[in-house]
């Protein structure tokens, strides 16, 4: 299942600028932040914490950032 993203970027660009700065800041290589926010890999319980605490995040807030479900756009089309 791939998770939602996008209030997580949010604030990487609202705390850190970028996800250049917000990937020094955790110690990880910018392409593994990359990698983890298109879905080609997973964080880790580890990294999610280190993540709430760089950016601020509070501990009740973590679904909101790490497990909203993406869904998918279905196009529909008028066909007569």
């Amino acid at each position: 299942m791939n998770f939602n993203y996008s209030k997580l970027r949010g604030k990487i660009k609202e705390v850190c600028n970028t996800q250049d700065n917000f990937s020094n800041l955790m110690g990880i290589s910018k392409a593994s932040i990359s990698a983890k926010l298109n879905h080609r890999s997973e964080f880790t319980q580890n990294e999610m914490k280190k993540a709430m605490d760089v950016l601020h995040i509070n501990g009740s807030d973590i679904a909101d950032y790490f497990f909203t479900p993406l869904v998918q756009k279905i196009e529909t089309s008028n066909q007569n």
